[in-house]
Formats: structure tokens, sequence, C-alpha cells
């Protein structure tokens, strides 16, 4: 996929920072504070997991604002697609049940957790 960031002057990958979207967006978060505070809750999870890097930590909300704005949409679409397909009969970790009392101190949301098993395409 292209990156419309200029090179060089980036803290943050460009999938460390869509995967921190989808990721966010499939744990039910809706505003960019929420992905924040979602990225940061699972930023271990997000290192070893899935083993993105996340050099710089989690990208700031103007960062998560800006770089969708300035993606190409068929180009993201084309790339989601093509890399859904190497997920089928996997198993995918994504967040969706609220384990009560574990939320972290000025925290809005629980920590969550559910297992998904993407069927074949």
């Amino acid at each position: 996929m292209t990156n419309p960031r200029v090179q060089g002057r980036c803290l943050h990958q460009l999938v460390d920072v869509l995967a921190l979207l989808l990721c966010s967006a499939l744990a039910g978060c809706y505003d960019l504070l929420e992905i924040c505070d979602y990225g940061r809750a699972q930023l271990a999870f997000l290192r070893t997991e899935l083993g993105l890097p996340f050099a710089n930590g989690i990208p700031s909300e103007d960062t998560l604002e800006r770089l969708p704005q300035r993606l190409n949409p068929k180009e993201l679409e084309q790339t989601l697609r093509a890399r859904a397909g190497s997920l089928a009969r996997r198993q995918l970790c994504v967040n969706g049940k609220e384990n009560r009392a574990t939320t972290p101190a000025g925290q809005l949301r629980a920590s969550e957790s559910t297992t998904v098993v993407l069927p074949k395409s």
C-alpha cells in the first residue's frame, strides 16, 4: 500500500497505525481518545501477538485523525481484501467481551477480549 506521508518525518510505521485502527474498531472504539486508550492498554498484545514494533509507542490522536484522510480508499480496500484471505481458518483474537472491574484508572472502557475464528473464503 502506498504511504502518503513524507518519508523520514514519520514516527510510526503505516502498518502499525492501520493495525491499531482496525483492532480498535473491532474492539468497539468510537473516537480517537478511545483508540489511544485501547492502544496503550493493548500495546504488549500488539507487539507480541501481532508482531508490530510500535517503536515510538502509540500514535497521537492527531496522527490517527490525519493519516486515514490521506489514504487512497480503493487501495486500502484492495489491501485489506488481499490480507483477509491469508487469515482464513486461523484464529484471530480481538476484543469484544468486557472483563468487569479491570478498567485502569482514567480509562473509559474496561479491557476486553474474545476470540474469532474466520471462516475459509
